[in-house]
């Protein structure tokens, strides 16, 4: 999950992007098991972009924002990449 591609200004097209890329990633690597959680986590950075985008300040509220999304997409990726005694894989979204 490359926190790099949470761009770093309030900008809806590559913010919309970045979710089609998580919900794909979702669709693709989540085990039936966490795909509950994963998806929830998805939501979340959906509604935390959304809020962000919607708010009459976003260029002062896009910041705390990011950093919000970002420790939540770090989140999503452990639940994707992680798994219990191996070493993550070593890919990028």
């Amino acid at each position: 999950m490359d926190p790099r591609r949470v761009p770093m200004g309030p900008d809806p097209a590559e913010l919309d992007r970045v979710l089609l890329r998580l919900q794909a990633l979702v669709d693709v690597r989540a085990d039936s098991d966490k795909m509950s959680a994963a998806q929830q986590l998805v939501d979340r950075i959906d509604v935390e972009i959304r809020e962000a985008l919607g708010s009459p300040t976003k260029h002062r509220d896009w910041p705390p924002a990011r950093e919000r999304i970002i420790e939540m997409m770090t989140e999503l990726g452990e639940l994707l990449y992680w798994h219990e005694g191996l070493e993550a894989e070593d890919t990028e979204l």
